[in-house]
């Protein structure tokens, strides 16, 4: 997958983009619409090939330039920053696929410094079609961006090493993280670390990560790159080594930080949710000290140890279904903590589990546990649930979810009941439920990839099935819009732009942006109670935080697990009745969405 980063006008955003020829612009005809100060109304072209990426002017009136150089046509790589007349930027980021190849290395030529920065000619650009002349920006207040700190602590399989940047202002501590394997530097919004200050050029620098080593190359920049006080144009650095970009100064720093980028790819619910929990815990302390890491350990391996023997009894109880459900999330736990065996397999349970087998009661240790996952135990499997009524299927399911999702399984009979009964209406009228299965083909694997980038499980989807039927252009009458119907002020706390006036202008109204927004507010509220109150988090979607805490307040049961506080709340009906029957129409939705064939659909 390939994105652009567009900054310089308006606040940063990102696209996905894929070729062969893109047109960048003013122009609402143009593949990616630019609307900076200078652009032209067909300014650039994107093209790709074989051989990656490459940008072409279009005999703009302001010029395009790669990394602060006009261009009339160039190869772009990774990390390369593309510039739109003398404000819009856009920097390419290539997290796959096709990539420029890389030059060969040449002899170091001697540095002759280009001349510093000047404004353009009479303070301003030149006219292009219809635009009216614009002044140039006034430059910010000369003080560098400041990023969120990242969590360190000691090294562990779910920790990676990241290089920092600290500032050596003694008035003005703050620190830099330089995440990917290149990042530009500079003062444009679209650079990957943001300085903004007079003496920085647009585009200043590049770092280039290579496994343990780090390279600084300056880009032609007005006032310099140096590191330990000399002037450089290329140079491998290291910890403990002084950078300063024109007259901003820093010391380069390693630390250890929690390895997101070791959980991409396809993982279970159970391990999407244990992400979120993983993030929470390591970006709540800046380190994470020995004992904390032990502590967090030894939580990992109970939990696993408690689903182990959840699966080992369902599988001795004869449902080897539910045992693989439970199995995985042990397995997830297991594999995300560092706590199996290096190279453990989890389709290999008993090389994974054996870890903790000491913890499982003594009966247990020596369950077979391929026995639930031989061919013949998948097809007695699959014979035993087609020989369900839809009523025992519809149990069966929803016990298998909670076991996936760390829930317990023991669900109370009306919350069953209220599944069924959502069944039963959509069955009784099944145009509603038709009609979101012919949208979901198109948009349902976006919904899902978007969630997953956000470490969120593809049932969060089914969220906005039920809120909107999966139109993007629904609006309530308390004017909530879109697939995920967010109010505006939700979504603008979560980074869409909101038209009331115009619902097509409202980014509410777009697939993708919507998906992004809703799955940063549903990580937030995870983030903050834990992934064990995925079911209570559920719920209050279309309630809000204060709905969460009230409902949290409700249990008077403070020994209470939390993978039961739902259940308890259910059986006890503490919940608002829009709320008590928000999560079973989810549940019935995924239901019906999975096997539509077994209800009639």
């Amino acid at each position: 997958m390939t994105r652009l980063r567009i900054g310089g006008s308006g606040e940063p955003r990102e696209v996905e983009i894929e070729g062969p020829a893109l047109k960048l612009g003013r122009s609402p005809d143009c593949e990616i619409q630019v609307t900076g100060t200078g652009v032209s109304r067909e300014h650039a072209e994107l093209r790709l090939d074989r051989d990656g990426w490459s940008v072409r002017d279009l005999n703009s009136s302001n010029g395009t330039y790669v990394n602060d150089e006009r261009i009339e046509s160039a190869r772009l790589e990774d990390g390369d920053v593309v510039r739109l007349g003398p404000v819009s930027t856009l920097t390419l980021v290539l997290d796959e696929g096709p990539r420029a190849a890389e030059p060969e290395d040449e002899a170091p030529a001697e540095y002759v410094p280009d001349e510093p920065e000047e404004d353009a000619p009479g303070g301003g650009y030149a006219e292009d079609d219809d635009e009216e002349p614009a002044a140039k920006p006034a430059r910010k207040p000369a003080k560098p961006a400041k990023q969120p700190k990242a969590a360190g602590g000691s090294a562990a399989w779910w920790q990676e090493t990241r290089w920092v940047l600290t500032s050596t202002d003694e008035d003005d501590r703050y620190e830099l993280d330089v995440v990917g394997s290149r990042v530009t530097v500079g003062r444009e919004d679209g650079a990957g670390l943001v300085i903004e200050h007079e003496s920085v050029s647009r585009v200043h620098a590049r770092f280039d990560a290579d496994g343990e080593s780090l390279t600084l190359t300056d880009l032609k920049s007005g006032n310099g790159t140096f590191v330990n006080g000399e002037r450089v144009l290329s140079r491998p650095v290291a910890a403990g080594d002084t950078i300063r970009f024109g007259d901003v100064e820093y010391t380069l720093g390693r630390r250890q930080v929690f390895a997101a980028s070791r959980f991409r790819g396809p993982v279970g619910i159970g391990a999407a949710l244990l992400v979120v929990a993983l993030v929470a815990w390591f970006g709540a302390t800046r380190v994470l000290e020995w004992e904390s890491s032990r502590r967090v350990t030894k939580q990992f391996r109970a939990q696993a140890a408690e689903s182990v023997h959840e699966g080992v009894v369902a599988a001795q109880g004869g449902d080897a279904d539910l045992a693989r459900g439970h199995f995985k999330r042990a397995a997830d736990l297991l594999i995300l903590s560092g706590i199996a065996p290096e190279g453990a397999d989890p389709n290999k349970p008993a090389d994974l589990f054996r870890e903790i087998s000491d913890e499982l009661p003594r009966e247990e240790r020596d369950f077979d546990f391929s026995s639930v996952y031989d061919a013949e135990t998948l097809r007695r499997n699959e014979e035993s649930l087609l020989a369900l009524t839809p009523r025992q299927f519809v149990e069966h399911e929803l016990r298998r979810y909670c076991a996936e999702l760390g829930q317990d399984p023991n669900l109370p009979p009306e919350f069953v009941e209220q599944v069924w009964h959502h069944i039963e209406e959509f069955q009784s009228y099944p145009a509603g439920m038709r009609l979101m299965l012919r949208r979901s083909k198109a948009i349902e694997p976006r919904m899902v990839a978007i969630l997953a980038k956000h470490r969120l499980p593809a049932m969060v989807s089914y969220v906005a099935w039920v809120e909107s039927e999966l139109d993007p252009m629904k609006q309530s009458p308390a004017k909530a819009l879109g697939l995920w119907q967010l109010m505006a002020e939700t979504a603008k706390e979560n980074g869409l732009k909101v038209n009331e006036a115009d619902p097509a202008r409202d980014e509410r109204t777009n697939v993708d942006k919507s998906t992004d927004a809703a799955a940063r507010y549903l990580s937030t509220m995870l983030k903050d109670q834990g992934p064990e109150y995925f079911m209570l988090v559920l719920a209050s979607y279309n309630r809000g935080h204060n709905a969460l805490k009230s409902a949290k307040q409700k249990v008077d049961e403070p020994m209470l697990s939390a993978t039961r506080k739902y259940w308890y709340l259910v059986e006890r009906k503490l919940l608002p009745e829009e709320t008590r029957n928000y999560v079973p129409k989810i549940l019935a939705v995924r239901l019906i969405a999975e096997s539509p064939e077994r209800f009639g659909f």
